[in-house]
């Protein structure tokens, strides 16, 4: 039983870290756009983005949880934040608590992409997983 617990943990472990790069597989051009634009960010982590093309890192930045993706020129594609429930337009809130009310609130964020900004709220509801965005 200790084995297989030993093989589960290793197996989780690979999993988990396989999506993941180090900053050093980074181009350099990407790497220079994040410093630039987040000089104080901490707690860094790489990933492959939605292509081959792209690298995501998530990170913390005066006081908030980011998420961006940048293309292999240093170009960023999206931006994200986590946001509360309660920094959320008026107009979203009231549609959240009139259409999913006892809603369980999983994750708010900001999103900017080059074409426009909107909110992004991911939640449970009687067991199933919803994410509902607003512009």
């Amino acid at each position: 039983m200790k084995k297989l617990l030993i093989v589960l943990v290793v197996i989780g472990l690979w999993s988990c870290s396989k999506n993941g790069i180090e900053p050093n597989q980074v181009p350099d051009a990407v790497m220079s756009s994040f410093k630039s634009e987040y000089p104080t960010a901490s707690n860094e982590k790489w990933s492959k983005g939605d292509t081959k093309e792209d690298y995501e890192v998530k990170f913390d930045f005066e006081g908030k949880k980011w998420e961006v993706e940048y293309d292999k020129k240093g170009d960023w594609k999206e931006k994200e934040y986590e946001i509360k429930f309660e920094d959320l337009p008026q107009a979203a809130k009231d549609y959240i608590s009139l259409n999913y009310s006892g809603a369980d609130i999983e994750e708010t964020e900001k999103v900017w992409t080059k074409e426009e900004t909107y909110y992004e709220v991911e939640f449970d509801l009687e067991y199933k997983e919803y994410e509902v965005y607003f512009d």
